[in-house]
């Protein structure tokens, strides 16, 4: 480090270098301030924007963050911002700067903050929820700052009714759409629910239990034909025989055991039958044909007997085949009732899905015609300015602050750098500590120099010449400041007369 090796060094070279020290200390503080004072005053001023929720659907926190966003970028584009600077004169003093340059100290100059609602602007379920939004702006006036946020204000509100407005007709057109293509899927589903009942009306799930029911009916007068099927072929029977062998006796008793017979018939036929059964007539007129004739039967007359008891056969076939090809049916009704069943729940689930899809699709037109019933009445402003940006009164300082730091540090040392190149042009122990550190060994001893009465006079002056050169400074610097000060009061008064 040469001769400086300690503090007291160090403290001992600025007492002996102070002039030069406060020097360029001094020159260095003034350029810095002057550097400083140069830098162009920056105006910032903002404005609040409060969001209101409507509580219909599509306003939504996250709809409403969406949109936000949305609608920054679209301001922050470069047409955008480009029109901006020509319509507020922005950076017109800076001719040398590229519309890149002037975009990028646009942006960075003008911001959109969102703030977000109190308990940490979140819902469960919604995401973020804004509560308001805060436009700053700094620009080289506070007019033009002014300007420029309440132009961004007034252009986000228009642009948030713009996108509001055609989000709402957006929805209006798909959720129309939407209505209709339900509403033809539901009448097709409809149509083939019909069209199945139509065709297959006995295999349906309500027709089943009236089905087995005839099926049991059916076995029932099944069993009653066969019965008077074997008492048809046994009268038959006899009456061939008697054909054979008449007697006269014989025919009388026949003729009575056959009104018995077809008697006790008559009463069973009655108890299954209604009474205008083709059966219980076939009965009734054959008992009558036999009580008129009162008379015993020829061989002629048995002869029609036994073709009336075959006719009488055949009738009971054909009701059996009937009887048979019904019960066919049922048993195919039957069979096919489970698939029916299933295609029937099947159209049923889409029948559902479609009411439910069409529910909800009647619900968001509903809302959705909401809203644009208030916008048209002009009652769903979203935004609502709650603080106007004003032109300030005072520029910022931050800047300045920072070139003067800077400065101050940077000629503190140079000021220390210059002096002790000084000092290291001529190197010259001055103490033992110097000199044992430099040479190795230990002084035998040390002789105080005590200065004389010019050099103590020297030494006064440097530090009276050291103090005029820092007073001088300061004396400058004030000046200097208080100059500024004057002319950049002068620049913002009229911006405040025009607030005013």
């Amino acid at each position: 480090m040469g001769p400086i090796g300690s503090f007291a060094d160090l403290m001992s070279m600025l007492r002996r270098r102070i002039v030069p020290f406060a020097v360029i200390l001094s020159l260095g503080m003034l350029a810095a301030l002057v550097n400083a004072l140069s830098q162009p005053a920056v105006f910032e001023t903002s404005t609040l924007i409060q969001l209101r929720n409507t509580g219909l659907a599509g306003d939504d926190p996250a709809a409403q963050a969406q949109r936000l966003q949305v609608i920054e970028q679209q301001l922050m584009r470069r047409d955008n911002v480009l029109a901006l600077i020509e319509k507020h004169e922005l950076f017109k003093d800076e001719s040398a700067m590229s519309d890149d340059d002037k975009l990028f100290a646009f942006r960075d100059s003008n911001r959109i903050s969102i703030i977000d609602s109190a308990g940490g602007g979140t819902t469960p379920g919604t995401g973020r929820e804004v509560a308001a939004l805060l436009i700053s702006s700094k620009a080289g006036t506070p007019r033009q700052a002014a300007q420029v946020a309440n132009d961004l204000a007034a252009s986000l509100i228009a642009q948030d009714r713009e996108e509001r407005t055609r989000g709402t007709e957006e929805a209006l057109t798909f959720l129309n759409g939407e209505a209709g293509r339900l509403s033809r899927q539901l009448a097709r589903v409809d149509a083939q629910i019909g069209e199945v009942k139509n065709a297959n009306e006995e295999s349906l799930p309500e027709a089943a239990e009236a089905l087995r029911s005839e099926m049991a009916q059916l076995r029932e007068l099944q069993l009653e034909l066969e019965r008077q099927s074997l008492a048809l072929e046994r009268d038959q029977l006899d009456a061939q025989m008697r054909a054979e062998e008449p007697d006269s006796e014989d025919a009388d008793t026949t003729v009575a055991s056959r009104l018995a017979r077809l008697s006790s018939e008559l009463t069973q036929a009655r108890r299954l039958l209604p009474d205008d059964h083709p059966e219980v007539r076939r009965i009734q007129n054959e008992i009558a044909s036999i009580r008129s004739s009162g008379a015993v039967q020829t061989v002629s007359q048995l002869d029609r007997e036994v073709a009336l008891i075959e006719s009488q056969r055949n009738a009971l076939e054909r009701q059996k085949r009937t009887i048979a090809a019904r019960q066919e049916e049922i048993e195919r009704a039957l069979e096919r009732a489970p698939l029916i069943e299933q295609e029937l729940a099947g159209f049923q689930r889409q029948q559902a899905q479609l009411v439910q899809q069409l529910s909800d699709v009647a619900l968001q037109l509903a809302q959705a015609q909401s809203r644009q019933s208030l916008q048209d009445n002009r009652t769903s402003g979203s935004m609502v300015v709650l603080e106007e940006a004003r032109a300030p009164d005072y520029p910022l300082s931050s800047s300045r602050k920072r070139v003067m730091a800077m400065g101050a540090a940077g000629s503190f040392a140079l000021a220390l750098i210059a002096i002790f190149l000084m000092e290291a042009r001529r190197p010259v122990l001055r103490t033992a500590a110097a000199v044992e550190r430099k040479l190795g060994v230990v002084p035998i001893a040390a002789i105080p120099q005590l200065p004389s009465p010019a050099r103590r006079v020297r030494q006064s002056s440097r530090y009276a010449l050291a103090a005029v050169i820092f007073a001088a400074s300061a004396a400058l610097g004030v000046y200097l400041y208080l100059g500024s000060d004057e002319a950049e009061d002068v620049a913002a008064t009229p911006a405040v007369a025009a607030q005013g």
